[in-house]
């Protein structure tokens, strides 16, 4: 790895011009299929949030180590070839870096497709607990909280897809 000069002081100052620089350099190395398998539409328009993002001082740390993960993804896409990895090893690959800092990143309004059933999920089975402790009762045995969650999970992917956030 090459994270020893990814000093503060680096990110601060040439943080855009390294990104853009090892972007390009994975463009030329990946065809399109692979570089859709390995994420890296949604590694680039991270980047290009964490490039745009002015973090107010509580935020700085975050942002430094949001930057060094992805830096550290693009390393990782110049100095091995990933082209031949498993399902499995392009999941963790893509957990291991774009994921973790785009689950970070949900305040700048950044959405994920892959998340969206979990919570729906999650919202059917409180639906179902109400049901059984007789709560549901009282209206009807609407689920309606599943209801909620579905419509605000939709709006929100929406919203992102419309801004150009939303992240497969």
């Amino acid at each position: 790895m090459q994270n020893n000069y990814y000093t503060d002081r680096f990110l601060e100052d040439n943080f855009e011009q390294t990104v853009r620089k090892k972007e390009k350099l994975v463009q030329e190395k990946y065809t399109e299929k692979q570089l859709k398998e390995l994420y890296f539409d949604n590694a680039q328009k991270l980047n290009q949030a964490l490039i745009e993002f002015k973090p107010n001082r509580h935020q700085k740390q975050a942002n430094k180590d949001h930057k060094k993960l992805m830096l550290a993804y693009l390393d990782e896409c110049i100095d091995y070839d990933l082209s031949n990895l498993s399902y499995r090893e392009k999941e963790e690959f893509d957990n291991k870096y774009v994921s973790q800092v785009a689950s970070k990143l949900t305040f700048l309004g950044f959405k994920m497709k892959k998340f969206v059933p979990f919570f729906i999920g999650a919202a059917l089975i409180v639906d179902i607990l109400l049901s059984l402790f007789g709560i549901a009762k009282h209206y009807y045995y609407i689920p309606i909280i599943t209801v909620f969650v579905t419509y605000l999970e939709f709006k929100g992917l929406f919203k992102a897809k419309k801004r150009g956030k939303l992240l497969r």
